[in-house]
């Protein structure tokens, strides 16, 4: 028994954007009795028995008594398996950027001769591994010449201009050198979580230990320390902000030197914390049905866009402490193999999509307001 998606309308599984769902078990024919003939089923002829054909004229035909038999089919989309590199780029001075289809497993990205002894690489990828940043600090010629190869591609040579003359709209003068650009907390932000600084390229050297912080009472030199110790493009702001306080931030011109030689500008920035009575707190109780298996709890916005996740076993209570007011959804996926992700399932291996069960209807968390609630999980 299958069911599918035919993207291209030709009766076969064979694209990789069609969903499929099939029985992981053969489906039976089956019936049950036959309904008793209510006409008699002989007469008499002289010495001759003759049978009564039963569906004669005049007569009731038999039926058959059949007893449904219900198939759950869990549809999903098999995971794409082919790896491409999409994108390949300069995108800004001294910086290439490597977009790939899936992470980028056993990655190669190799200098080639000459260029291997003129040049000093830093290598920078995003939490999934399908995005890689190349960093040349310090470059000395405009063009670079790279070998980039990843598990499921071929290896390949590329050429990238790092450096091009940039003209103004005139088209006849050079723009002025840039700065160092910084990614600064704006707006009303969450009391409760860290204060970062992103920086546009990695940090090569840092004049001050501390920035300064101005709050409605005080002025206060606060710590940083970079999370990347190695791209330092990223740094927490050692400091526990209160709740319904505004800010300053300052950052003086010139405390970071990136590995380009540029500099900072000075930063005044302003902002805010909203107060603690503008969330709602939500607490839940999950009974999941197998204390064995690990079950992937996902808070999610109305969108669908997943928010927290939580890896769970057995009963457990999960406390999510301080949501703005609005519609979250719950889904709750048993993580069959542990990995700490949903896996789709894959026809060819035989294997079924791992189990999800979504909340039965929308949690809406209210502005000053505590709530609870309690999921018993049954798959």
């Amino acid at each position: 028994l299958f069911a599918l998606k035919d993207a291209n309308a030709n009766y076969i599984f064979d694209q990789p954007n069609e969903e499929i769902a099939f029985s992981d078990t053969l489906v039976h024919a089956y019936y049950k009795g036959l309904k008793t003939d209510t006409l008699s089923s002989t007469f008499s002829t002289g010495s001759l028995l003759v049978f009564a054909d039963s569906i004669a004229s005049g007569s009731q035909s038999k039926t058959i008594k059949t007893t449904p038999i219900n198939y759950a089919l869990f549809s999903f989309m098999e995971a794409d398996s082919i790896q491409a590199l999409l994108k390949r780029e300069v995108i800004g001075i001294g910086q290439v950027l490597l977009n790939f289809k899936l992470p980028a497993d056993s990655l190669v990205t190799d200098l080639v001769k000459p260029f291997d002894t003129l040049f000093r690489m830093l290598r920078e990828s995003n939490a999934v591994g399908d995005s890689i940043r190349l960093w040349f600090p310090g470059f000395t010629h405009d063009t670079v010449q790279l070998k980039i190869g990843a598990r499921g591609i071929r290896s390949d040579t590329l050429t990238f201009v790092l450096k091009k003359d940039a003209k103004n709209q005139r088209g006849n003068q050079k723009e002025k050198v840039p700065s160092l650009g910084i990614k600064t907390p704006q707006g009303p932000v969450h009391a409760f979580n860290k204060l970062y600084l992103i920086f546009d390229h990695p940090i090569q050297a840092i004049s001050v230990d501390s920035l300064l912080l101005m709050g409605a009472k005080d002025t206060l030199k606060v710590p940083f320390v970079f999370v990347d110790t190695v791209v330092k493009r990223r740094a927490v702001i050692n400091y526990k902000l209160g709740f319904g306080e505004s800010y300053q931030l300052m950052v003086p011109r010139g405390a970071f030197t990136d590995v380009f030689g540029l500099k900072n500008d000075s930063l005044r920035v302003r902002f805010s914390t909203r107060p603690a009575d503008a969330y709602g707190k939500f607490i839940l109780k999950v009974n999941c049905p197998d204390d064995q298996t690990p079950f992937l709890i996902w808070l999610m916005d109305d969108k669908e866009k997943v928010l927290r996740q939580d890896i769970i076993m057995g009963e457990t209570q999960i406390d999510y402490g301080l949501l703005l007011p609005g519609k979250y959804l719950l889904k709750a996926i048993r993580d069959r193999n542990g990995n700490g992700r949903w896996d789709p399932g894959n026809y060819r291996k035989h294997l079924q999509p791992e189990r999800v069960k979504y909340y039965d209807a929308p949690i809406e968390v209210k502005a000053n307001w505590d709530l609870r609630e309690e999921w018993k999980i049954e798959l």
